[in-house]
């Protein structure tokens, strides 16, 4: 097998739209809103990527087993397909 040029991202709940971590009323030092902040670095870095021809491969949470306080629940086999089929083009 040759050289594999791949990021993984795990996107937790932190990286969804909430006022909490988005805190709409406040702006970054680059004079936009944390939230439109970060969607313009998810961009940026995707866009980088690609350029180096680089694949970036985004897991989610909600890819998992999760409660209704979005939290993960560990489910071992489960995880395990999950990441498996995530993969199944590089492994």
């Amino acid at each position: 097998m040759g050289r594999v040029d791949l990021v993984i991202e795990f996107r937790e709940k932190q990286q969804e739209p909430t006022p909490f971590f988005d805190k709409p009323d406040k702006m970054t030092i680059s004079g936009v809103p944390r939230g439109q902040h970060r969607k313009l670095y998810d961009q940026r870095r995707r866009d980088v990527l690609l350029k180096q021809s680089i694949t970036l491969l985004e897991i989610s949470y909600k890819d998992f087993q999760y409660d209704s306080l979005k939290r993960i629940v560990r489910n071992k086999v489960n995880d395990i397909a999950v990441l498996r089929n995530k993969l199944k083009k590089w492994i």
